[in-house]
């Protein structure tokens, strides 16, 4: 019994001290979660330049029940050649009339791609 007794002293010991050191962990902020859409997709094709604003909506709901609505604006391009020049930008709650944030450069050259 006396035993025991050591045995049970030493896991109540333990488990305070896990339980002590588990209250005092602060844990790493996961940095956010970024999250993108995809409205369009431009093909590359020689022979038909062309420049563009592609105006996006995304209507999302959140965790507490509620809608909202977020807008951005990005510039799309492509040259004679085919290159294809995108300019994302971060969305915005009020509309398009925002200046945002460059969040991306997106080039895409098809005559560097490795065949």
């Amino acid at each position: 019994m006396r035993g025991f007794s050591k045995h049970l002293f030493a896991t109540a010991a333990l488990a305070v001290s896990v339980g002590a050191a588990h209250a005092q962990v602060t844990y790493a902020p996961d940095g956010g979660t970024r999250e993108m859409i995809q409205s369009i997709t431009i093909s590359a094709k020689p022979g038909a330049p062309f420049q563009a604003t592609v105006v996006t909506s995304w209507k999302r709901r959140l965790e507490d029940g509620t809608e909202t609505t977020i807008y951005n604006h990005r510039t799309v391009a492509r040259d004679s050649t085919g290159r294809v020049f995108q300019e994302r930008r971060d969305f915005t709650p009020t509309g398009n009339t925002d200046v945002t944030r460059i969040s991306e450069l997106d080039y895409y050259d098809p005559a560097r791609v490795k065949k």
